[in-house]
């Protein structure tokens, strides 16, 4: 079943969002010329970066929202199927992301307050998780040890990477 969200939705929802910032689109399809001048015109290989200096993700698409969320954005999923992925609906439960199925449902939000509770309990739940980049990069560096160092004291090595210490 294809889902339609009618583009005047999408443009009542843009003009709510203008008054917190600027609005950026990216789109797969062709946008109508009363939203052309949100496009976001930049070459596709870059549109991780630009999610990534974003203040958060709000859209349809459920790989961008979950890359949001990967990124330590606040992320909010319109999709009326949003909840029914399991991906989704574990981010979702966990309290990484929001998920509405219209955007209608979202007229009467206050976006800045919603983006900043999601972005506050994700602040507090990344603080378990370990950056693996650096993980790595240590493991590299005393590779001839790290086994070792491993077997003895895993809890003190986790630690050592854990994001915001």
């Amino acid at each position: 079943v294809k889902r339609y969200i009618n583009w005047d939705d999408r443009y009542n929802f843009i003009k709510i969002l203008e008054k917190e910032g600027r609005v950026f689109i990216t789109s797969e399809e062709p946008l109508p010329k009363s939203i052309e001048k949100y496009k976001l015109n930049i070459d596709p290989m870059y549109f991780i970066d630009a999610l990534a200096f974003s203040s958060g993700y709000i859209g349809e698409g459920h790989m961008t929202a979950r890359e949001a969320v990967a990124l330590g954005k606040p992320s909010i999923l319109i999709s009326p199927r949003g909840k029914l992925e399991s991906v989704i609906k574990d981010l979702y439960d966990n309290g990484y992301m929001k998920i509405f199925e219209s955007y209608k449902d979202m007229s009467n939000i206050d976006i800045e307050t919603l983006l900043m509770q999601n972005n506050t309990n994700f602040k507090k739940e990344i603080e378990n998780f370990v950056d693996m980049n650096l993980f790595f990069i240590y493991a590299i560096k005393n590779h001839s040890t790290i086994l070792d160092m491993w077997r003895t004291d895993k809890k003190r090595i986790i630690s050592k990477f854990k994001f915001g210490v």
